[in-house]
């Protein structure tokens, strides 16, 4: 109960932060000292006040990394906590929060094409390509590369959009470094999400366009992304990387047609997903009321959750430019806890395009996964189920049939994609597995926003890209 009161605390506070940033004064500093001061003093007498689980040694664990990170920011205080973990920056509203993903790319020098591709049941999902930067261009015009320039798709997770690619500086972005690499650097979006958000055939305020979850982005969207790109680039193979619901469609979706997967060199699955029985977090406390929830927002006609407007954006630049540690805790509420990584910064350009929307189906699939354990489809219930797949049950994934090299990448203290589930995944792809790297400080989002995944995972993925392309050239 008593960690309930810390993620409600932090809810409550940044909805008051968004809801009277135009009340108080434009001094961002003072405000946010203000702010910390008030939160401090409830941490405090917070982290003392949390019962240990002796009968329990994973909760115990868990609770005592949480007890440490705030008796770390009441005993030495915000200001040496910032001092320590953000040495040199200041606080100020990024640009880049007023962006889209086509000006976060071109806004560093990049080049970006726009693309777009178009699924078997309609949908347009948006695809932008990532050129060299002016100055690394010529480096590479003479590449190794030049004649059969490897091709990356980078797949983003739940909620998510390609922005999350670009989303940190030049020289810390997956996205940029591999276009730096001298690799042809494709990023997608899901269907529903802000860039994918149209359907040639229905009008996204119609509710069948929201009938989706993520067995149509492995089913649908993965080939036509896939295919689109291959067809664009001549290449026969491709690499491709998937943060969280990216591998998950990855896994299930390559199993499932070996056709597309022949289509695939590699995989690189970071914060890897085929099991969710063990997320932690508040979100785990909705979950045995996942079905009645989903019943009641679907018949108040809530079907996209979460998206991206032009409301959220603001409260999002606002309340993490006033406020960033309220951000960076509330990511902490769901990602995991690691404060040595997130890069506080930036908050305000991560939650003016994060989160980017998905179908309140997606999310109840989720939800029945960790209800479940399972890596299973789509529930439809006892009798939908029978019109949808010949049986009463939905039915379950076979990812063991996967016959693609794949990197893992996970995180120790990643709350969604948790080490026990992580090892599930191991066991039923273990044949497949050519690198596994579990990183114990990582969080969920770590792989996509923190500062250091350049050095424990970005170089590392271009490092084997490298290696494998040379390989296929003595052969």
């Amino acid at each position: 109960m008593t960690i309930m009161k810390l993620v409600w605390a932090i809810l409550l506070l940044f909805v008051f932060c968004g809801i009277s940033s135009n009340a108080v004064p434009t001094d961002s500093v003072t405000i946010n000292k203000a702010l910390d001061g008030t939160l401090l003093k409830y941490l405090e007498g917070l982290a003392d006040s949390i019962p240990k689980d002796e009968k329990n040694d994973e909760t115990s664990d868990r609770i005592e990394q949480l007890r440490e990170a705030l008796k770390e920011i009441a005993f030495f205080g915000l200001e040496k906590h910032e001092k320590e973990m953000e040495k040199g920056r200041t606080l100020s509203r990024d640009e880049d929060s007023k962006r889209n993903v086509s000006e976060l790319i071109t806004s560093k020098g990049y080049s970006c094409e726009e693309h777009t591709a178009q699924t078997v049941d309609g949908y347009l999902l948006s695809i932008q390509r990532v050129g060299p930067n002016s100055t690394t261009k010529a480096k590479f015009e003479k590449s190794i590369f030049n004649k059969t320039k490897p091709v990356v798709l980078l797949q983003h997770g739940l909620l998510d959009a390609s922005s999350t690619w670009v989303i940190n500086q030049a020289d810390n972005s997956l996205g940029f470094m591999l276009a730096d690499a001298g690799f042809d650097v494709w990023m997608s979006n899901s269907r529903g999400n802000t860039y994918s958000h149209s359907n040639v055939n229905i009008k996204d305020n119609r509710r069948k366009f929201w009938e989706f979850s993520w067995d149509e982005m492995a089913k649908y969207d993965l080939p036509a992304t896939i295919d689109y790109i291959t067809g664009v680039t001549n290449a026969s193979q491709i690499y491709y990387v998937g943060h969280s619901q990216g591998s998950l469609i990855a896994f299930t979706g390559f199993s499932s047609n070996t056709t597309l997967a022949s289509k695939i060199k590699q995989i690189f699955a970071l914060a890897p997903i085929s099991h969710a029985g063990h997320v932690k977090g508040p979100i785990r406390l909705a979950v045995p009321f996942h079905g009645v929830i989903y019943d009641f927002l679907n018949l108040i006609g809530y079907e996209e959750v979460l998206p991206s407007t032009s409301i959220t954006r603001a409260v999002g630049r606002t309340v993490c430019s006033i406020a960033p540690l309220f951000c960076e805790l509330v990511t902490f509420t769901f990602a995991g806890i690691d404060f040595y990584a997130y890069n506080r910064t930036r908050s305000d350009v991560f939650y003016s395009h994060f989160p980017a929307g998905t179908s309140l189906q997606d999310v109840n699939h989720w939800a029945q996964m960790i209800h479940s354990g399972d890596t299973q489809m789509y529930d439809y219930g006892w009798h939908d189920n029978k019109k949808h797949y010949g049986q009463h049950t939905a039915p379950i994934y076979n990812i063991s049939t996967l016959d693609i090299p794949v990197s893992l990448f996970s995180g120790g203290r990643d709350w969604l994609a948790d080490p026990k589930d992580v090892e599930k995944l191991r066991a039923d792809i273990n044949h497949t597995i050519v690198y596994d790297n579990t990183l114990d400080r990582f969080d969920h989002l770590d792989f996509v926003w923190g500062t250091t995944a350049k050095d424990r995972v970005y170089k590392e993925i271009i490092l084997q890209i490298r290696k494998s392309e040379a390989t296929n050239d003595n052969v």
